[in-house]
């Protein structure tokens, strides 16, 4: 069970890391996401946006009313213990108050909060035992737990910490599934079986990533308006749409009850990132060049409903669906179908070579830089393969989809 209580500390830095990554291609928190607009993510000023949201959030806080808190309980065997309270933010610890347990092992912190926060009670000498909870203003928390087993504290006076300690273990669930998967690729010895079992792990962790976004979605939604059912919420990759679709929604929901808390700005931060990139908008203007020189912008082939196909070379999903986009495109061509190609390598002879040598369908384009590449920070492309399907006007039907997806994406939109 030590691998709980450690979850949110990787979860925050994790947060953290995400928020590193999307702050290169964010967009200004008033920017207008709307179907007219085809105007690309802002790639330059989202540091600076998020810390000022930050700040400004801070700022209205403290124009929030005081209320006290109150937590308090028991450590059994916690005799002599020093007890920690923090406030948590993503990738950030605030130590509140320290007091070293007495020989009934009770405790006892007070004080006064503005808003909702996820806190923490931590045993000073060992950083594994902690407990994290979400705390509102006027809560009186009786926490009563074993110095050894913090994962299985009782708690009287809100049901948060609880909701909070079941959002752990749905993730932990499909991370064992990772960790049991990784421990055996550590112990195969055959090189042949190691090979084999390296190209099926991109498909395991993808699943394993749509399972643990499924379960999240469900709990969020069991949880209703929670704290914790916000950090499930902050917690789902945008990248897939039925993750971003859910995003959007809930997020609406939690600006009216934690628009100040940073949980919600991450959330918020991330739908509008993703929002130009997601169906139902227009793709983002990306100009794509061919061997030849001559010049491409997807979103504007009017007519034509465009397939947006990112890959490169070395991708073996790209070269094991090459018959498939090969079949598709055979199929819908002479029906007002196109296919664009983009091939994020370095190389461009290698690139050129791979056209012959493989036979490839459609427009091909080149763009280096693999995910640095213009065009992939510019749609926010994190891997290969990775596509687009447009209708006539340019706008985003459906994006990462498998070819055996858009196979059938392509029959509703064709009608055969």
């Amino acid at each position: 069970m030590k691998k709980i209580t450690l979850l949110l500390s990787l979860l925050l830095v994790v947060s953290g890391a995400c928020q590193q990554r999307t702050k290169t291609a964010t967009e200004s928190e008033t920017a207008k996401t709307s179907d007219s607009s085809a105007k690309a993510p802002n790639m330059t000023s989202g540091l600076n946006n998020e810390e000022e949201q930050l700040r400004q959030a801070k700022l209205e806080v403290l124009k929030l009313p005081e209320k006290d808190f109150v937590v308090k309980g028991k450590v059994i065997g916690g005799k002599g213990f020093v007890l920690i309270l923090d406030r948590l933010e993503i990738g950030k610890t605030e130590p509140l108050e320290s007091q070293t347990l007495n020989d009934e092992g009770e405790f006892k912190f007070t004080g006064k909060i503005r808003q909702a926060d996820l806190y923490e009670l931590r045993v000073s000498s060992d950083q594994s035992k902690v407990i994290h909870f979400p705390m509102f203003p006027g809560d009186d928390l009786y926490f009563t737990f074993d110095i050894n087993h913090p994962e299985n504290f009782q708690v009287n006076g809100s049901v948060e910490p609880i909701y909070l300690r079941d959002m752990y273990y749905t993730i932990e669930k499909t991370n064992e599934k990772i960790d049991a998967v990784e421990e055996l690729q550590q112990n195969i010895t055959d090189k042949a079986k190691l090979s084999r079992m390296a190209d099926t792990l991109p498909h395991f962790y993808e699943r394993i990533q749509k399972e643990k976004s499924a379960n999240l979605r469900k709990f969020a939604m069991k949880v209703d308006t929670s704290f914790s059912a916000l950090m499930a919420t902050e917690r789902l990759d945008a990248e897939y749409p039925e993750n971003f679709e859910f995003m959007q929604k809930r997020e609406k929901i939690f600006a009216k009850k934690y628009p100040y808390s940073p949980f919600y700005l991450d959330l918020h931060n991330k739908v509008t990132i993703f929002a130009p990139v997601s169906p139902g908008h227009i793709l983002p203007d990306i100009l794509l060049t061919d061997a030849k020189g001559k010049e491409y912008k997807p979103s504007q082939m009017p007519g034509k409903i465009v397939l947006l196909y990112f890959w490169n070379i070395d991708c073996k999903d790209c070269n094991d669906e090459l018959p498939m986009l090969k079949q598709l495109y055979d199929k819908y061509k002479s029906k007002g179908f196109e296919l664009v190609q983009v091939s994020l390598d370095n190389d461009r002879g290698d690139w050129m070579n791979a056209i012959d040598e493989k036979k490839l369908p459609g427009i091909q384009v080149n763009d280096i830089g693999l995910f640095k590449s213009t065009s992939a920070q510019t749609l926010l492309v994190s891997t290969t393969p990775y596509t687009f399907l447009l209708d006539k006007e340019g706008r985003i039907i459906s994006k990462r989809q498998t070819i055996k997806e858009l196979q059938k994406q392509l029959v509703k939109v064709f009608g055969f």
